[in-house]
């Protein structure tokens, strides 16, 4: 699954060389210099996806395949700031969970996925990152628990490093033979890392955690069990200003006088912002102090070869769109910290 960018189409030249059988599914329609034959389809579109998968009919079934799709590489450069979110859904996370379930379909899950991008890993800590593609891990960890006999791996590299050096792209393609043996490989200029782990130590009790007496605390999932858990534990410990929000109101009430509830899903930063100028307005305060981001919907969506976009789209909307637009919002008040929960 390739594109127009210059990385995909000198991938494609070295796949050529190497794979003696071959279709490409460009983003965008384009004459392949080879002559071979180009599959034009929109991965969200599941069912232009269906009619290009029937196309290809029992070749998929033959034997063991690969997947390779680098259709996110360079896309910030493509694709306005505002759409940057949603395009990458569509060519990273919704992509590869579109053809899974339609291989599915086929009983064709003998099968390796490769996803190269850019972008996604601090390795190195100078690189540029694009956060909003990083859905497509989810996929890609969860797909090989499902299917014994797919693997996955992701493929991340720096951009700029394309742009010092095209043998870029032929070190990654080494690596595609890594599908199996390694989940996730980082190629920073001649070099490639893997992700370990380590164990790091517990914080000292008698050390100062980043809390304020007095301070303003933002949390969001305001009506969950984690969001009346931290808010109940800020007001009675640290006598902390909060700001809750949530889409319904604690079923417990507001922890004291000094904390203001939000109406809010999450779903647009301005209004976000309009709400919370308020909140700070009506509590008397011009700062945030932290940010406690508990908000999220249950995922009930099941199997992979059961989600559809609808269901996907519910889920992400508290915990990726949710969190650019809370970033988004409250970033201009210099928080000291901003907490992710999830499951």
């Amino acid at each position: 699954l390739a594109g127009q960018d210059e990385f995909s189409k000198e991938l494609v030249s070295l796949l050529d060389e190497v794979y003696t059988w071959i279709r490409y599914l460009h983003w965008d329609e384009l004459q392949h210099p080879s002559g071979k034959q180009v599959l034009v389809a929109d991965p969200i579109n599941i069912a232009e996806l269906r009619q290009v998968f029937a196309f290809l009919g029992e070749d998929l079934m033959q034997e063991k395949g690969r997947l390779i799709c680098s259709w996110t590489v360079g896309m910030e450069q493509q694709v306005a700031p505002a759409h940057l979110l949603q395009e990458a859904q569509n060519r990273g996370y919704y992509t590869i969970l579109n053809c899974m379930r339609l291989l599915a379909e086929k009983g064709a899950v003998q099968l390796d996925i490769v996803f190269i991008s850019n972008g996604i890993f601090s390795i190195l800590g100078t690189e540029h990152l694009q956060p909003e593609k990083a859905t497509a891990l989810g996929a890609l960890k969860v797909i090989p628990k499902e299917y014994d006999e797919v693997n996955t791996l992701c493929i991340d590299f720096a951009l700029t490093d394309l742009q010092n050096d095209l043998s870029l792209v032929q070190r990654v393609y080494e690596q595609i033979s890594c599908v199996g043996v390694e989940e996730v490989i980082g190629v920073r200029g001649r070099r490639t890392w893997v992700p370990s782990f380590a164990r790091i130590p517990a914080v000292p009790k008698e050390e100062e955690l980043a809390l304020q007496r007095g301070g303003v605390y933002l949390i969001t999932g305001a009506s969950g069990g984690m969001g009346q858990a931290f808010s109940e534990y800020l007001s009675s410990v640290y006598d902390a200003h909060l700001i809750l929000v949530g889409r319904s109101s604690p079923s417990s009430g507001l922890p004291h006088s000094s904390a203001v509830f939000v109406q809010n899903n999450l779903a647009d930063s301005v209004s976000l912002s309009e709400e919370i100028a308020k909140a700070l307005q009506q509590l008397g305060q011009t700062s945030i102090d932290g940010v406690i981001h508990a908000a999220g919907v249950a995922d009930y969506a099941g199997f992979i070869k059961d989600r559809i976009v609808e269901d996907c789209e519910e889920i992400f909307l508290p915990k990726v769109s949710g969190t650019v637009n809370l970033f988004k919002s409250t970033v201009d008040y210099w928080p000291s910290f901003f907490v992710n929960c999830s499951s």
